[in-house]
């Protein structure tokens, strides 16, 4: 038989709590199971938006307002969110911190007899420090029963309030004698000392050891932290399968969980952030100050960054696929043009590898020229020994890039590599489409050109990039924090495994071939000199040999 359940979270009407707690909700009706149906009640401790209040509604939720339980201790709102009226009606109710999502059905440990919470992870107030408040407060002291699971020290029942499976028939003993002894750690001497960030954990240690109300530890799949770094965990917890994860700060600005250092609670973000991903309707990203405030009529102009690197040397360098000349001066200028008649962008901003030949890049209006101290190379250079550091050249143009684009709010930052060319009017709309993601790569190569005319290995591409302004931030984070080099694992590689959830553009080619030059819109590298030409042709761009040479 399905538990009659009520489960229900207090935020302050934040934008961060808000969309933490819509996360909670989202999660409950996808992956509860059995439950997924069940009634959810928000507290909040004043009015929240309206367009909050609709998604809240869409997702059938229903809002109650909580006053306030102390200005100086925002943890302890749950107490009389615990204890309110609204919740009555049901065997039991799972009180729950906004930061949590369900990844399973919970169903199995919701007991109808006895109050079930985790016992904190760590001994973040000492047992020493729980005894003293204990012998303060002139309780008898209990003997430490129970163990912190990462640490193994002894504890009492000091728990992590994240995760509460209440039994309506206890409900009310509890709430009373939790909100009785939080007012008294509260208003508790300075002398008494302990971290007063956990004074609600340390009054529900209280409440508990001191009423009769039974109580049983959770374990550690119902309230599963994946906030800590890998060597803090067991090494048997990297299969521990989760039922709710509390991600605590992991989440990014687009709504998507960030992975863990745990394998499988990873591999159920993954499943949240799939089920997200395709729960949000795409958007071509117009940020919502601009969609705010223009006129109905008026087509919005997305603010667009561009990054690129440039090198150029008196011959071309040894990893070079297709015609030299995609990598000349001449050629830049062509790359520029189109760039500027396809994306519009705000400014292009250029990391130069400390190259011998460049263009006359004053003269680019929208250019921003950064060059760097010496050339760190190819990622082939980095795999092969010649040069060693961590990022190549091409990595360091991304992130330059970006940072820029970050920094100055773009909409939108494009990465478009140097030998790549870009045909067809609007091209951002095209590229992103209907994609829902926040960052976008090439497609597969498929039956492209390696290195000395052999295959080209099938990976995703990045020649051209496109990320929105809420991905910015995990997309950099992502690529810097990778733990290997360029040269042990490649850049495109890189993006595509550690940068989850990614899309890819919705325009074709790249490294792939053939390419259909009739098409509307493309994108195109590795070039050959017949390709290169015939590209020429359909923008009317005619150039002798000798332009194409590499010093000007």
């Amino acid at each position: 038989m399905t538990t009659n359940a009520v489960f229900t979270c207090i935020a302050e009407p934040t934008k961060q709590l808000l969309e933490q707690s819509a996360r909670l909700l989202m999660s409950l009706r996808w992956f509860g199971g059995s439950l997924a149906q069940a009634r959810f009640v928000l507290g909040c401790t004043a009015p929240i938006p309206r367009q909050a209040l609709e998604l809240f509604d869409d997702y059938q939720a229903e809002m109650t307002t909580v006053e306030r339980y102390d200005p100086t201790h925002g943890h302890s709102n749950k107490i009389a969110l615990l204890g309110s009226p609204i919740l009555a009606g049901h065997d039991v109710v799972v009180l729950l911190d906004c930061d949590t999502v369900f990844v399973q059905d919970p169903a199995r440990w919701l007991s109808r007899d006895l109050v079930a919470i985790k016992l904190a992870d760590l001994p973040t107030v000492s047992l020493a420090e729980l005894q003293a408040i204990f012998r303060h407060f002139k309780c008898p002291v209990p003997s430490p029963r129970y163990h912190h699971e990462l640490t193994g020290d002894a504890c009492l029942a000091y728990c992590n309030s994240g995760v509460m499976i209440v039994p309506e028939k206890y409900r009310q003993r509890l709430a009373n004698q939790w909100d009785y002894w939080n007012r008294q750690v509260l208003t508790a001497p300075e002398t008494l000392r302990f971290n007063r960030l956990h004074t609600d954990q340390v009054s529900l240690a209280l409440a508990l050891e001191n009423s009769e109300v039974p109580f049983a530890p959770l374990p550690v799949e119902m309230n599963m932290p994946a906030h800590f770094a890998a060597e803090v965990y067991p090494p048997a917890w990297q299969e521990l399968d989760p039922v709710i994860i509390h991600y605590h700060r992991l989440s990014y600005p687009d709504g998507f969980l960030k992975p863990c250092a745990l394998g499988q609670c990873t591999r159920r973000i993954e499943s949240f952030n799939a089920r997200l991903r395709a729960e949000v309707r795409p958007r071509l990203s117009i940020s919502p100050r601009l969609s705010e405030t223009a006129p109905a009529d008026q087509k919005l102009v997305p603010k667009v960054v561009v990054g690129s690197g440039w090198w150029c040397a008196d011959s071309p360098h040894d990893w070079t696929i297709g015609s030299p000349a995609t990598r000349s001066v001449a050629f830049f200028n062509i790359w520029y043009q189109q760039l500027m008649r396809c994306f519009k962008p705000e400014c292009v901003v250029i990391t130069d590898s400390a190259s011998p030949v460049k263009p006359d890049y004053r003269s680019y209006p929208a250019i921003r020229w950064i060059e760097l101290d010496r050339n760190y190379g190819h990622a082939n250079d980095l795999r092969t020994g010649r040069i060693r550091t961590k990022y190549s050249g091409f990595t360091r143009a991304v992130i330059n890039g970006a940072m820029y684009a970050l920094c100055c709010d773009a909409d939108f930052y494009v990465y478009v590599e140097q030998d790549c060319l870009l045909k067809g009017e609007d091209f951002l709309s095209h590229a992103v489409g209907d994609a829902a993601e926040d960052i976008l790569m090439g497609r597969v190569t498929e039956k492209g050109r390696g290195l000395g005319g052999t295959p080209a290995a099938p990976m995703p591409q990045q020649s051209l990039v496109i990320v929105r302004n809420v991905g910015l931030a995990r997309f950099i984070e992502g690529i810097v924090n990778a733990p290997y080099t360029d040269g042990e694992l490649s850049p495109e590689k890189v993006m595509h495994d550690r940068l989850a959830p990614i899309g890819f553009l919705r325009v074709p080619y790249g490294r792939s071939r053939p390419i259909d030059f009739e098409r509307s819109h493309f994108y195109a590298q590795h070039l050959n000199a017949d390709e290169l030409q015939r590209f020429l042709s359909l923008i009317g761009v005619r150039l002798r040999d000798q332009e194409f040479a590499f010093q000007q």
